[in-house]
């Protein structure tokens, strides 16, 4: 009976070495996947960038754009992670200098515009070329009253 008994605690103590050891190396792997899902993914995003301004020089995470005139249609600039610089400048007058962040796969949609320009002074991109807004009629929710 004694040895009967020294022998199942031998068989006890190695499967517990085993169920330990495969608890760890279970931990471990999990870790390792869990780190891989983290750290591993898109290494680039997309600055998504509309000109308000015509005629200007656009540096977007140090890709250079020429405007000429009005561009309608925005830029689409894939950058990688990290901190990058939206730079507009006309006749080399800086206009408008942000900073801005990418992440890993997101997009970041930034408006260039004039920032020296006072607000309200009418002189904004296309004024001259705008027609007078249309106020809608008296009492229209959304349209003052005249």
């Amino acid at each position: 009976m004694g040895l009967n008994l020294i022998r199942l605690l031998g068989r006890l103590t190695f499967w517990k070495g085993n169920v330990a050891g495969w608890l760890g190396g279970g931990l471990l792997g999990s870790g390792f996947l869990g780190f891989l899902l983290v750290e591993v993914g898109p290494t680039t995003g997309t600055a998504v960038v509309h000109v308000v301004e015509p005629d200007v020089t656009v540096a977007v995470g140090g890709v250079t754009f020429e405007i000429e005139g009005r561009r309608f249609a925005p830029l689409v600039v894939e950058l990688s992670m990290g901190a990058h610089r939206l730079v507009m400048t006309r006749g080399g007058v800086v206009l408008d200098d942000e900073p801005f962040e990418i992440d890993g796969g997101d997009s970041v949609v930034l408006s260039a515009w004039d920032q020296t320009r006072p607000p309200g002074d009418g002189q904004g991109a296309g004024a001259r070329d705008r027609p007078e807004p249309d106020r809608g009629e008296p009492g229209l929710k959304g349209h003052p009253d005249r």
